[in-house]
């Protein structure tokens, strides 16, 4: 195999990579609002069921890779929604004792 040939083999896996790029980007997958614990369950049930389609070979599907580091931050999500709904609720219990006093 000559030096032009590996370029040529090169080049083909560049455009292939470029191709992959822009296929995904064509992909779109909406968010929407993730407020509650539901909101983000939801969306993750959604986003599972785009990733099993796209990992079957169906079109429009979520890459399985981007599903799972959507969970992940779903998971950071969830985490942040809990501790600031606690955080409501305790305020809201200290002011109810602070009346009681």
């Amino acid at each position: 195999m000559s030096k032009s040939d590996t370029k040529k083999d090169l080049k083909v896996d560049e455009k292939a990579q470029t191709s992959a790029v822009v296929q995904h980007r064509k992909r779109a997958f909406r968010v929407g609002r993730l407020e509650t614990v539901a909101d983000i369950a939801q969306f993750e049930r959604r986003l599972l069921k785009s990733a099993t389609r796209s990992a079957v070979g169906r079109e429009g599907g979520v890459s399985v890779n981007d599903a799972y580091k959507l969970s992940a931050v779903c998971s950071i999500l969830v985490k942040a929604v809990e501790v600031s709904e606690l955080e409501d609720r305790l305020q809201a219990l200290e002011k109810k004792m602070e009346g009681v006093r």
